[in-house]
């Protein structure tokens, strides 16, 4: 298990709600597990403009190392939708791999 924090700002003008998220998460052993799905961790939490939705949540991992990159889909007030694209960030346990 890998765990991790994120911290979501909505630096717009308007409130959006984060509808859906889609990560990738890739293992050092060449695995690849993609993950969709409403809202983060049970919620679909409405950010108002300059304030910020943060959570914790965890992947499996099966290598010592690996990397997530996905994107979050959110929804403005008007109903229209975009995507905020999260790049791709490491994932290491300081573990050495075994020979």
């Amino acid at each position: 298990m890998f765990g991790y924090a994120v911290r979501i700002e909505n630096i717009g003008a308007g409130p959006v709600r984060l509808v859906s998220r889609y990560w990738r998460i890739h293992d050092s052993n060449g695995e690849d597990t993609e993950v969709h799905g409403d809202g983060v961790v049970g919620e679909r939490p409405v950010i108002a403009p300059f304030h910020a939705h943060e959570y914790q949540s965890y992947c499996v991992l099966k290598s010592p190392v690996g990397f997530m990159e996905g994107r979050y889909t959110f929804s403005r007030t008007e109903g229209d939708r975009f995507d905020a694209v999260i790049p791709r960030f490491k994932l290491d346990t300081g573990t050495p791999a075994s020979p």
